[in-house]
């Protein structure tokens, strides 16, 4: 929301000091950062993948480099924190799967060690021939 507000705000002041009125880099400015909605629109789009954020940029440029900047700084910090994300659910799946092949272990232990215990009684009962 903050980086939509900054990029709005910059494509107003570039707006009021110029006169490109016919310039189709200025028309595409305006019609993605022109308004608040659009520009968080199009950084959504930019950093999902619903639209190449180096087209976003191609436009920006015309803007002063803080504004430059600014949208990298947003493209990558959002890119690292979906990466991030979508790594900790596959360490999770990893780490859960993982613990219940260890309870899975231990419990065909236990009953492997039941069925022995029961034999051993079952060969003792067989040996005990007066039954004491």
């Amino acid at each position: 929301f903050t980086f939509g507000i900054a990029i709005t705000n910059g494509t107003m002041e570039y707006i009021t000091g110029t006169s490109h009125w016919g310039d189709p880099d200025f028309e595409n400015l305006m019609q993605w950062f022109g308004t608040l909605n659009s520009s968080i629109l199009s950084l959504y789009q930019g950093m999902s993948g619903g639209k190449d954020w180096g087209e976003y940029y191609d436009v920006i440029m015309i803007l002063s480099g803080s504004y430059q900047v600014l949208f990298l700084l947003f493209i990558s910090f959002s890119t690292l924190a979906v990466v991030n994300i979508v790594t900790g659910i596959f360490v999770d799946s990893a780490f859960q799967c993982s613990r219940q092949d260890r309870e899975s272990l231990v419990s065909e232990e236990i009953l492997n060690r039941e069925k022995y215990l029961k034999d051993l009684k079952d060969v003792f009962e067989e040996m005990d021939e007066d039954g004491t």
